[in-house]
């Protein structure tokens, strides 16, 4: 039984029902519940503790919760320390805690995860002292420990598949402290020659509607990749919007236009070259991106805990020129748990897609295939 709680909800909380086998483990977790509840209410100083009475006649266990929530805390100030480089609007805008406002425990670690996982920090740690002087105000004090925002990256390899490889990117992905990111970046190899600039502000608009662009020149030669015999050359550009509708819901959309050229030469595969005989050996392809994406993970890089799916559809539209119509619907997830006290994350995922042609475009473009594994000169998932 509850011989005190301020609010209805608290009795939804108990997970040990009346007339079932005893367990340690459900009064624990139902104290904590009840402890988080009230923290969310803004008591964050509430005290729960469970007592057994055990009636060894009849051989059953009457519980009492005893909940004293204390006073309801208020929020004085959020601070940030450690941000030498970031603009505290960057940290300000991830809080869902208000100043002012009573506190919530829950909002309050979000907002630690928020700040997490916007890349930028190696480590954040919150902590929530009581204003000296007051009984029913605290700080919340976040610390920061930047990482690296500039990364400029050259090497070279060899690989059976592609040969020698040259690749150098240039990446800012907190320019001035301002949380956009600007990025360039060349690949060369046998197979492959790369160039790309992209550039997104996560907060275009204030209320957090995110902006990227991106512009790009690619070269293959899928016959060195050990795939076919065909080379294409591509240039374009892309610029895409998204959409935040709740606090772990995304839409994205974006427009964007390739301009393809095949090359075949005499070994080139006869599906190939039906392809090319029906709809021509260059395109102007203007592609609509629409997808819905669902995130939990509590990190940007190497997250522990949480789930992440996506589920996006591209559809290639009419356009001037010779033109392509096609379809593609891919659906990707992600589980992430912490094992052995975080010493192991257990990952679980899976891709699935599908695609095919409309109108007058005679099959999936070939180039447009999805594979599993191997080189992957295209993007096919």
């Amino acid at each position: 039984m509850i011989t005190f709680c301020r609010k209805k909800v608290c009795f939804e909380l108990i997970s040990i029902q009346s007339d079932e086998l005893f367990s340690r483990k459900k009064i624990t977790n139902s104290s904590k519940a009840l402890t988080e509840r009230l923290g969310q209410e803004g008591y964050s100083f509430a005290n729960v503790n469970s007592i057994p009475e055990i009636n060894k006649e009849d051989k059953t266990v009457s519980v009492t919760f005893f909940v004293d929530p204390g006073k309801r805390v208020y929020v004085r100030r959020i601070n940030f320390t450690g941000n030498a480089k970031t603009k505290d609007v960057v940290l300000r805008r991830e809080m869902r805690q208000q100043e002012g406002a009573w506190i919530s425990t829950t909002q309050v670690e979000r907002g630690k995860q928020r700040l997490q996982r916007t890349g930028f920090f190696e480590d954040v740690n919150v902590e929530t002292p009581a204003v000296p002087g007051s009984t029913d105000q605290v700080d919340i004090n976040y610390t920061v420990e930047e990482r690296s925002g500039g990364q400029l990256g050259a090497g070279i390899g060899f690989s059976q598949a592609q040969g020698l490889i040259f690749n150098t990117s240039i990446s800012q992905n907190n320019i001035l402290g301002t949380g956009n990111m600007l990025s360039f970046q060349f690949n060369n190899s046998d197979v492959n020659t790369r160039y790309g600039l992209g550039y997104s502000n996560p907060y275009f608009t204030d209320d957090g509607i995110g902006a990227a662009y991106d512009i790009f020149y690619r070269e293959t030669n899928a016959e060195d990749a050990n795939l076919a015999v065909f080379e294409t050359k591509e240039f374009g550009a892309t610029f895409a919007l998204s959409l935040p509708i709740s606090e772990y819901n995304t839409i994205g959309t974006s427009f964007g236009y390739t301009n393809t050229e095949i090359s075949t030469s005499a070994g080139t595969s006869s599906q190939i070259n039906n392809f090319i005989n029906n709809n021509g050996s260059q395109y102007d392809i203007l592609k609509f991106n629409v997808n819905f994406a669902y995130d939990t993970r509590n990190k940007a890089i190497l997250p522990d805990k949480g789930a992440f799916q996506r589920i996006n559809a591209v559809i290639a539209i009419p356009s001037f020129g010779n033109s392509l119509e096609y379809y593609k619907i891919n659906y990707e997830a992600k589980w992430f748990k912490d094992l052995y006290n975080e010493d192991f994350v257990l990952v679980l995922g899976g891709k699935f897609g599908y695609g095919d042609s409309y109108g007058d475009t005679s099959g999936l473009p070939f180039f447009e295939n999805f594979y599993a594994g191997g080189p992957r000169f295209a993007q096919g998932l």
